[in-house]
């Protein structure tokens, strides 16, 4: 399942047996999709640090200070 979570940050799910795993992603230039890292969350509720880190990665990823 994809969702759109925030500011261009978008979470895919993939369920394994009891768990959810979820990877954050965002677009980039030439339809190319860029990961920036993924977790097996534990509760209802995304974390917001981990939004917080998938935007600090991609700040990262386009070179932006």
């Amino acid at each position: 399942m994809l969702k759109n979570i925030e500011d261009g940050i978008f979470e895919l799910r993939v369920s394994l047996e009891n768990r959810i795993s979820r990877s954050f992603y965002f677009y980039e230039f030439e339809k190319q999709i860029i990961f920036t890292h993924g977790f097996i969350k534990k509760e209802q509720k995304t974390l917001k640090n981990e939004i917080e880190r998938a935007k600090f990665i991609r700040k990262i990823w386009r070179g932006v200070k």
